[in-house]
């Protein structure tokens, strides 16, 4: 998942924080099904999530919401949107809390039980100032936190993050988008025996730095072409610190450290070319990816190393493809297909945190491979009536070295590749477009490639 052009998932776990993402605040969402072979397009196994903010023409200048229940929870957001010479400026806040739900059925709770309370914020700015004519600088900056409960008083977790970026886009005769970013973020945890109800496991600290960047040029070509060039870099390192206790006294059982460092540099080219009622799309990606500095420690509860491993470090190169072919076959009906590979490291957090979900414990695995994807999809779309369409898809995708939590004994697992794991199906939906906060209809592409040439406004 990408915002304005900026990876936003974590650099340790890999999830999405959607409760800091603007989604209000969004002109556009545009989904890439399958292989990604575009700018950051390693690690898009299953599709990618392009989205796009509005500009101050889509946004009034001041707006806020406030939604309570009676359970006494909230939901406030507000954000102000000023012009700022011929640029702009959009501040936005949000701030959820609440008690949440049982997550424990009625037959199940303890004294010890509680619901799954919430308390998040976040705060973001982003502006933009026009250059020249033809070329804009773009900046963000992000602030969140969050907490929460899970079953147990006492099983907290929190996450929380720094993020910023600046971008600088060109939309003259040569086209150029070039983007740096940086994250911090944070995790903490804590599990509650779900017998003794006494901590076992304190994961106190899980900081990780996230850094990246990318050039990318489309030359100047003729209407019936599109074609970008470009180049991006991602690294990602973080380590975990945290205490082991006895579920039934109480007393410090082991101090565990480990961490390491992710990086990958991708090279891309993607060509579109229109033959009349015919759209052909090609893109090519190669990435060289490297694991680095992986290792686990861990000390007894005096302090002394009781077990040391630091583990090799890894590197290759991987070459990603993708095609497709849209066709306007007849009046209201379009033929689609696109065949793709893509391949996606494991995170920092697969490799070297293990956790537990009382009382199964689930080991990392810092030998664990790449996955690696091949797949292809076909379908039509078919309108037959303004503001009506109806799809269909067929796919069959098929994921090598699939990385799952595999039992390997009485409450214990460990993180391994799998043979694969195949998708495989149609689906059918009627279907119809939405317009953007700016009143503009969003890109709504089967595959990548077929898209304006164009660099998006802002």
């Amino acid at each position: 998942m990408v915002l304005d052009g900026v990876p936003v998932s974590d650099p340790f776990f890999g999830h999405v924080p959607f409760s800091a993402l603007p989604m209000e605040r969004l002109e556009r969402v545009t989904l890439v099904r399958g292989g990604g072979s575009g700018a950051f397009g390693a690690g898009a196994v299953a599709g990618t999530l392009e989205l796009t903010s509005s500009n101050p023409g889509g946004l009034p200048l001041a707006e806020a919401s406030l939604a309570a229940n009676d359970r006494g929870e909230s939901e406030l957001s507000a954000a102000i949107a000023p012009r700022l010479g011929e640029g702009f400026a959009v501040v936005s806040g949000r701030w959820d809390r609440g008690q949440g739900f049982w997550t424990t059925p009625v037959s199940q709770r303890v004294p010890a039980s509680v619901r799954a309370r919430f308390d998040s914020w976040s705060t973001s700015l982003r502006g933009v100032v026009p250059l020249t004519g033809e070329v804009e600088l773009q900046a963000r900056a992000l602030l969140f936190d969050d907490h929460r409960t899970l079953r147990f008083a006492g099983a907290d977790s929190s996450s929380s993050g720094q993020d910023a970026s600046l971008r600088l886009v060109g939309r003259g005769e040569w086209q150029f988008d070039l983007l740096g970013y940086v994250q911090a973020r944070n995790f903490t945890n804590v599990v509650i025996s779900s017998t003794s109800y006494r901590k076992t496991l304190d994961q106190r600290a899980t900081p990780s730095t996230g850094l990246g960047g990318k050039l990318e040029l489309r030359p100047p070509v003729d209407d019936a072409h599109s074609l970008r060039l470009g180049i991006d870099w991602r690294r990602a390192s973080g380590e975990l610190s945290e205490v082991a206790y006895n579920a039934n006294t109480g007393a410090v059982t082991a101090r565990r450290s480990a961490g390491g460092t992710n990086q990958d540099l991708g090279f891309y080219i993607e060509h579109d070319r229109a033959l009349g009622p015919l759209r052909l799309t090609g893109s090519a990606r190669l990435d060289r990816w490297s694991v680095r500095g992986g290792r686990f420690i861990e000390a007894n509860a005096a302090g002394t190393v009781t077990s040391e491993n630091r583990f090799a470090d890894r590197s290759g190169w991987h070459g990603s493809l993708r095609g497709g072919v849209l066709l306007d076959a007849a009046e209201g009906l379009t033929l689609r297909a696109s065949a793709y590979s893509g391949m996606r490291q494991p995170t920092l957090n697969e490799l070297y945190r293990p956790f537990v979900v009382f009382p199964v414990t689930t080991r990392a695995n810092a030998a664990l491979e790449n996955e690696k994807l091949a797949g292809f999809e076909a379908g039509f779309d078919y309108r037959p009536a303004p503001g009506a369409q109806v799809q269909l898809t067929a796919f069959d995708n098929r994921v090598k070295g699939a990385i799952a939590n595999v039992t390997i004994g009485n409450n214990l697992r460990e993180r391994r590749n799998i043979d694969a794991v195949r998708a495989r199906g149609w689906k059918r939906r009627p279907a119809s477009g939405w317009a953007g906060s700016n009143g503009t209809a969003p890109c709504r592409t089967p595959m990548r490639g077929l898209r304006a040439a164009a660099l998006p406004p802002h």
